[in-house]
């Protein structure tokens, strides 16, 4: 089996996994929008304007849903992508090399945090609005939030890309005093 192989694998389930993400985020965009509905159609229902709070969960939606349809779809354009250039189909045994799994393993976190993190960018992000709407105190910690969030996709994105170096680092023998 090759390193492609595997990361094709994780890809396309990690694409499936925001599948799931991807329809529980149509049900936020469903309820914001009948908000939005009830709220133009009723102006003493809410003095808070929905529409932000509606385009948010549009975007977000639509991020995730074109971030899920390219890791299912487009597997093989990331697969070349997060493959090193020096090897590009080499066959390897996996379990023979430590450097090797070090890599694999490395470059799934990497994928796995920018999943993870990418829909919660999203609530973040609609609950800072919605607390700025609101005209209540924004306090650091929601603040905070959304820069943790952001922070974590730079995070993913540094993983896969320097996965390599990360590698070689941990394959490294250390001398045990």
């Amino acid at each position: 089996m090759q390193k492609n192989d595997i990361f094709e694998i994780v890809i396309k389930v990690l694409g499936l996994y925001l599948v799931v993400v991807v329809i529980n985020q149509l049900r936020d965009v469903m309820m914001y929008a009948s908000f939005l509905m009830q709220s133009k159609n009723n102006v003493s229902l809410s003095d808070v304007d929905q529409t932000p709070l509606f385009l948010i969960s549009v975007f977000s939606f639509l991020i995730t849903t074109l971030f899920a349809g390219f890791l299912i779809f487009k597997t093989k354009n990331v697969v070349k992508i997060i493959s090193r250039k020096e090897e590009p189909d080499k066959i390897i045994n996996l379990i023979s090399n430590k450097e090797n799994i070090y890599q694999v393993a490395t470059t799934i976190i990497g994928f796995t945090i920018i999943v993870l993190t990418i829909p919660q960018f999203g609530v973040e992000l609609k609950n800072y609005v919605q607390l700025i709407q609101n005209s209540t105190f924004v306090n650091s910690s929601s603040s905070n939030l959304l820069l943790i969030s952001g922070l974590k996709v730079v995070l993913g994105i540094a993983v896969i890309i320097y996965s390599n170096p990360i590698a070689v680092f941990l394959a490294k023998e250390r001398n045990v005093r």
